[in-house]
């Protein structure tokens, strides 16, 4: 607890300050070029009064050099220790520089910011002449909190200051010319180093709020609405009712403070005020935070027209469907052969929205160019080391997923009616902590199940492969300021479940069938006894475009040739991936662990007692609470 005393001392330091910093924005804005060593001296704070001093007239001594200080340089005869000073500090040559006839009022320029550039435009200019840099560094974002008190102003300023201030020091923190004292230090005074009001990089965005242009505005409420609906536990009809009720309430919310505000502005006589009548619009423009996005049709058409949605395309199917329709006029139900589609989503619009994003860019070439002698990815593999051309030029490897999902209820009459296919792709030299996000997988097409099999796969992988070959040999061009030229791409993998993956690459689908393996071309009885590779039944190239002349399903287990075979820098040989659930996971991963498991127990290397003490004590978690392994083995 303070005593009054310490309060009172405390109050005419900040208040000290206070004036300090705002004379040392004066001089910034009015040109003037303080020494450092004065500025220092400035910043260090006041002696107490002395036992013949009133407290009143060191107040009063201090307000009115302060308010010297503002003003500029005092035109009076140099005292004895500013001739001191000038003595011990360094000779160094002064740039020829125009001052204004008149002082900028500093509170003024900031806050005309951005409307005046030509003021920001005479900052800048000195800031380039090396104009009073110790004046301007001095600011800290308390002075510059207690010189500006509209958030949004005083935001835009400190960013300013922050990259100015960075330059000066040349990106290492070095001292100011002059001084002794580093500028990381901030001048270790208490009063100056107290930033606990300054905006903080979390809420800075949130204090700009104050100062949105309508455009702005639009994109942040269009933000918000494609935020809530990129959750996949909303719904379209959820969304559309937080809207109603949002709007309502910030309606509601700002016309009670239009209203107090306008009873204020007629009490004071400023009614007529032209301000005013603009105040009126803001008002009447902030409580209708929605207005033109109100809809899902208004809704995609701003994305669209902004340039940040990708429209999917439709793509015709060989054939077409008959479905009932009533006639409005007539009442009949009549038959009508509809068209059938599929949908994709162009992938060259997408890639260069996605690449030209500078994060995803500095990710994927860092990713790209470390080297650490470890195998934590597809990049450190053999495959993509020696790909002709993934190891050479600039690009990007695209992993394609292919999987159907029953929109319905899996139990009831309709299965299969209304089930769907999707394929997806990932940029695979994403780093993992970014590729292990569902918004880092990308939807390419979308088709009903039943035209797959009616058509054939191929009639919906066409359209997506010929974009895929143009991208292998033209690829896009970028600007960016971290890559400017072409960057291609291709295929690295394709990923899907066994059955699908074999009939997605021609292979067999049956798993009882002589050959039903798609890396290899043994026996399925020699795949019950044999536990090491053997490299001559490796599929390749060229044993696999003997197989499809052939063309003997039972005695190759190939079908016929894949569509995806069409890339240039990719061959169904090449796609080793695995099905880790159905393999590993619940394959053969519960037979080998209790192996190993049963072997450790016989060979003394762990008791059947403490592995009956782990599997009960360990905590699986509220999830999986119903579904640990309940082995209490006996010996």
């Amino acid at each position: 607890m303070l005593s009054g005393a310490a309060k009172r001392k405390k109050k005419k330091n900040e208040e000290e300050q206070k004036k300090r910093q705002q004379g040392a924005l004066q001089k910034f804005l009015s040109g003037s070029r303080p020494t450092a060593v004065n500025l220092l001296e400035s910043a260090e704070p006041e002696a107490e009064p002395g036992p013949e001093t009133r407290p009143e007239d060191a107040v009063e001594d201090a307000a009115g050099n302060a308010a010297e200080d503002a003003v500029g340089p005092s035109t009076s005869a140099p005292s004895q220790k500013d001739k001191l000073m000038e003595e011990q500090q360094p000779a160094r040559s002064e740039p020829n520089i125009v001052l204004q006839q008149e002082p900028l009022d500093p509170e003024r320029v900031l806050t005309s910011y951005p409307s005046d550039p030509a003021k920001w435009d005479q900052i800048d200019d000195r800031m380039h002449q090396e104009v009073d840099k110790e004046s301007f560094i001095l600011l800290d974002d308390h002075a510059i909190a207690s010189l500006i008190p509209k958030i949004g102003h005083r935001v835009k300023f400190q960013k300013q200051h922050k990259e100015l201030v960075s330059k000066m020091q040349g990106g290492t923190g070095a001292s100011v010319e002059g001084c002794s004292v580093p500028i990381s230090a901030q001048m270790q005074d208490p009063d100056i180093s107290d930033t606990s009001e300054a905006p903080t990089e979390e809420n800075e965005d949130d204090e700009c709020w104050d100062e949105l242009e309508p455009e702005t505005l639009a994109e942040q409420i269009a933000l918000f609405l494609a935020t809530l609906r990129s959750k996949s536990a909303q719904t379209y009809s959820a969304v559309s009712f937080v809207v109603q009720q949002t709007s309502s309430l910030i309606s509601d919310i700002v016309n009670s403070l239009q209203r107090k505000t306008l009873s204020l502005f007629g009490k004071l006589g400023h009614e007529d005020d032209p301000r005013v009548q603009e105040l009126v619009s803001d008002f009447e423009a902030a409580a209708s935070p929605f207005r033109g996005l109100e809809s899902d049709f208004k809704l995609m058409q701003y994305f669209a027209k902004s340039g940040n949605f990708i429209h999917p395309l439709e793509e015709a199917l060989p054939g077409v469907s008959f479905v009932q329709r009533r006639d409005s006029a007539t009442g009949t139900v009549r038959q009508v052969a509809v068209q059938d589609v599929f949908h994709r989503v162009p992938l060259k619009p997408l890639l260069t929205k996605l690449l030209e994003t500078q994060d995803i860019l500095d990710a994927i070439f860092t990713w790209q160019q470390r080297e650490n002698g470890v195998l934590l990815d597809f990049y450190d593999g053999e495959y993509c080391k020696n790909h002709p051309l993934f190891s050479s030029d600039v690009s990007v490897p695209l992993l394609l997923y292919n999987d159907d999902c029953e929109t319905v209820n899996p139990l009831g009459s309709k299965v299969a009616v209304h089930k769907l296919g999707f394929l997806y792709f990932t940029i695979k030299c994403l780093p993992p902590q970014l590729l292990s996000r569902l918004s880092s997988h990308f939807l390419v097409a979308v088709y009903k199940s039943d035209d797959a099999k009616t058509y054939g796969i191929d009639s919906i992988l066409l359209p997506v492969i010929e974009e895929l070959k143009d991208l292998e040999v033209n690829g896009i061009s970028l600007n960016t300021p971290r890559f400017k030229g072409k960057m291609r791409f291709s295929v690295a993998q394709f990923c899907r479940d066994n059955l699908g993956l074999n009939a997605l690459l021609e292979f067999t689908e049956s798993f009882s069938s002589n050959y039903f393996c798609r890396i290899c071309k043994a026996h399925k009885t020699t795949t019950r006894t044999q536990t090491k590779e053997d490299v001559t039944l490796m599929r390749n190239e060229v044993n696999h475009a003997e197989d499809v002349r052939h063309a003997n399903l039972s005695e190759t287990g190939v079908r016929r040739d894949s569509v995806l075979s069409n890339l240039s820098y990719f061959h169904v040989t090449h796609n080793q991936v695995a099905d880790i659930m159905h393999d590993l996971l619940e394959g053969v991963g519960p037979y080998e662990l209790k192996l190993v498991l049963s072997s450790s127990i016989v060979d003394k290397h762990l008791t059947l007692e403490k592995l009956n003490f782990r599997i009960t004590s360990f905590d699986y978690g509220f999830p999986d609470l119903k579904n640990k392994p309940s082995c209490d083995w006996k010996a």
